[in-house]
């Protein structure tokens, strides 16, 4: 296969050329791997039309050579010093240019810039009026080792493009850092990237189907970390996020995390904000958010999320959404509103200030073999929510364990339910409740459970209750070797 493919490239190289780079083989020559590898690469790189060159720009701030060098035809280009000059790999100037006019020129197909060493860099030339660098219409643009320093936007990719990122650092634009538009791709290496704002726009954007992967990367000083729109996706691995309004915004999109280590650390509105059926999956790798100054690290909207080995400070909120947590520590609170259906597994929340979770308007929680502890109330279930639970522990210190509003019920087994001046578990009008091998008690004297009017209560398997009272037509039942040491009068059996 490789001979046949030889031999139709070099139908379209010339003879000269050819021989002057290949290794020739003759009869009885012994194989070598390395030349032949030699000879591969070169008609790889004759098929793309990748050409090699320096640029030297010099130290001034003031240089260029970049745009000549591709005007010249070469597409693989390492630069020195500082390169002060903008680039567009297309034949359309951007409208702030010149009113959206063919420039005339045609642009490469492959383009290639890597810095020769840590000092290179390429800087605006229109005082942040164009973007720094641009692709479109199917490029391929590789940036390696370099400081891209201004512009409008950083770096853009647009029209099915690709932007390849080693070791590349983002700053000073005034819009967006790295845009990827329009079903084009993103990839970021091991080598990272590095994008710092001005406290404006948005650091990495993904819009109109673009895809991507992102390594490893470091984003601050910008509105929005990163940000996922319109029908795009994006992996990421090792990222921190700091100093933003919004650490991760997604909408009608997908964004997962997989590995490594995240961190999103202040942020003055959101941690993480997910809406408009979309999906967010931290699926491997712990995630850190903290230090949010609205008190709102995950926000999740009609969409879905997957929540493994996170560690949240602030108060969650999920409305009309599905979630999976797992081995997670939440210090703060949770609401799950409008239908919302969370599903924790191993996983505690801690919370101080506030009610440790309130579950409302036909919401639902599934709990097992985890632990809920606050100073005040622990769940707080409204008009016609629920909960289930296995091995759980809930607690409070000054407050009800669980309180159940109007038309709300609740089923624990092998669990514990603890607090300390009010009862361990209210029930509202209309709500019922079963609890099978389970722990109640109250530090302090008083009932352990009250059941308000129509309420009913099931107590099965070796639960054990000290005191139960009842409003006007509260049912208790008692089965199996449960025990109730006082039943009040107002309850009916």
């Amino acid at each position: 296969m490789h001979k046949l493919a030889i031999i139709f490239l070099l139908f379209f190289i010339s003879t000269s050329a050819v021989q002057a780079q290949l290794t020739e083989f003759r009869a009885g020559d012994k194989l070598s791997a390395s030349e032949m590898n030699k000879n591969f690469q070169y008609l790889e790189e004759q098929f793309r039309g990748a050409r090699k060159t320096t640029v030297n720009c010099g130290t001034s701030g003031n240089g260029s050579g970049i745009n000549e060098a591709i005007e010249n035809g070469y597409t693989d280009i390492t630069i020195t010093g500082i390169c002060k000059e903008n680039i567009r790999a297309t034949v359309w100037r951007e409208s702030t240019a010149d009113n959206n006019q063919p420039s005339g020129k045609l642009a490469p197909r492959y383009l290639k810039i890597t810095g020769a060493n840590s000092s290179a860099k390429i800087v605006d030339a229109t005082s942040n009026t164009e973007t720094l660098i641009f692709v479109t219409s199917g490029a391929t643009l590789s940036l390696k080792n370099l400081t891209l320093s201004g512009g409008q936007q950083g770096v853009v990719a647009a029209r099915n493009s690709n932007l390849y990122l080693s070791n590349v650092r983002v700053e000073n634009f005034t819009d967006n850092g790295i845009a990827v538009a329009d079903s084009s791709w993103l990839g970021v290496d091991e080598g990272g990237v590095v994008v710092e704002g001005n406290d404006t726009g948005i650091g990495v954007y993904l819009i109109t189907g673009a895809s991507g992967w992102m390594y490893k990367s470091n984003i601050s000083n910008v509105e929005r970390g990163i940000v996922v729109y319109g029908g795009s996706f994006l992996y990421i691995r090792d990222t921190d996020i700091s100093d933003t309004k919004i650490g991760i915004r997604v909408a009608a999109s997908k964004l997962i995390k997989y590995e490594g280590t995240a961190e999103i650390n202040n942020a003055s509105e959101y941690g993480i904000r997910v809406t408009a059926n979309s999906l967010f999956n931290n699926s491997s790798g712990k995630l850190t958010i903290k230090n949010i100054e609205s008190s709102k690290p995950l926000s999740f909207e009609v969409s879905d999320s997957y929540l493994n080995d996170v560690t949240i400070t602030g108060d969650s909120v999920f409305s009309n959404s599905r979630s999976y947590i797992t081995n997670s520590t939440f210090n703060g609170s949770i609401e799950l509103r409008s239908g919302t259906n969370v599903l924790m597994y191993t996983s505690n929340l801690v919370s101080l200030e506030k009610v440790g979770m309130r579950i409302y308007d036909n919401s639902g929680l599934r709990i097992e073999d985890s632990i809920i502890s606050t100073t005040i109330d622990s769940i707080y279930i409204n008009p016609k929510g629920s909960l289930r639970g296995r091995n759980v522990e809930i607690s409070s210190n000054s407050g009800l364990a669980v309180y159940l509003d109007q038309n709300s019920n609740i089923w624990l087994t092998d669990s514990v339910l603890r607090s300390n001046g009010k009862s361990a578990l209210v029930l509202g009008g209309n709500s019922s409740s079963e609890l099978s091998n389970t722990t109640v008690s109250r530090v302090d004297e008083g009932f352990e459970i009250y059941l308000s009017t129509l309420s009913f209560l099931r107590v099965s398997g070796t639960t054990s209750i000290d005191e139960i009272g009842c409003t006007n037509s509260a049912v208790v039942e008692i089965s199996g070797e449960a025990k109730v040491t006082n039943l009040g009068s107002e309850c009916s059996d």
